[in-house]
């Protein structure tokens, strides 16, 4: 049976697909093709490239806190946080494939269209663009000019693309941002805000989503929420936090073999 795999969006919480894929692999559990949006994009094209996940982790666990800042490559544009040339740098070496068909396995990856305020979808040509627009968090990173058209985070307009699957049977890791409040206005609160203002749009996405019966929801607990955006330092919690949500699942999991 083909199983397909939408990655959700969700800052450095989307390391958390890492431990879904570990469970999926130590079960037996084949993915035929895989969706994904924002950082999901990132573990998903390493995936389709490598066709195995526990390098990924191995890399991700590897890095300590003061390598995950020395990336940060402050922008002098008031138009983002970081230039992000130096994070483009580790996915292209990371990933180690440029264009989708030197992929092992299909891939989709969906980014947002600022101008236009709609969803664009990737499934070949380049994919390193493809994932740097798909992962451009407005404010934290600039948006990424492809063509004539200015892309942003995927998990703007589509946090967790399943239904940019082509197979029957569908699995998505949806990572939930809840609705908060701010005690105090800064830089990433005010990104908070604006991401959980857009979230709450996302439920009405997200009862469809539980309602439709050839999808099982898989939903990592992470912890930090909004504030774990950017903390990469905090990897193996995610990680474990995938898996952990996984075995939740997993009867029904194996049922999809």
């Amino acid at each position: 049976m083909s199983i397909g795999l939408a990655l959700g969006s969700g800052g450095a919480r989307g390391l958390s697909a890492i431990g879904v894929l570990k469970v999926l692999d130590q079960n037996n559990i084949q993915i035929s093709e895989v969706a994904a949006s924002s950082m999901g994009a990132i573990v998903g094209a390493y995936y389709c490239a490598h066709g195995e996940i526990y390098s990924l982790e191995k890399k991700v666990l590897a890095m300590n806190k003061l390598e995950w800042l020395k990336l940060i490559d402050f922008n002098k544009s008031s138009i983002s946080l970081v230039k992000g040339k130096k994070v483009e740098r580790l996915i292209r070496t990371t990933i180690g494939v440029e264009i989708f068909s030197d992929l092992k396995k299909p891939l989709t990856i969906v980014a947002t269209d600022l101008i236009g305020a709609k969803e664009v979808v990737f499934k070949r040509g380049n994919l390193i663009d493809a994932i740097m627009a798909s992962t451009a968090i407005p404010g934290v990173f600039p948006p990424r000019k492809v063509g004539k058209i200015l892309l942003a985070d995927g998990g703007i307009i589509n946090p967790t693309p399943v239904h940019k699957l082509q197979t029957t049977s569908k699995i998505a890791v949806d990572l939930t941002i809840p609705i908060m409040k701010a005690d105090k206005l800064d830089a990433l609160n005010a990104l908070s805000l604006a991401y959980s203002i857009i979230k709450r749009q996302e439920e009405r996405l997200k009862e469809k989503l539980h309602k439709d019966k050839n999808v099982i929801v898989i939903e990592p607990q992470t912890g930090l929420e909004l504030n774990g955006l950017l903390k990469f330092q905090e990897a193996k919690r995610f990680i474990r936090a995938g898996e952990v949500a996984a075995k939740i699942e997993l009867k029904r999991l194996k049922k999809l073999k």
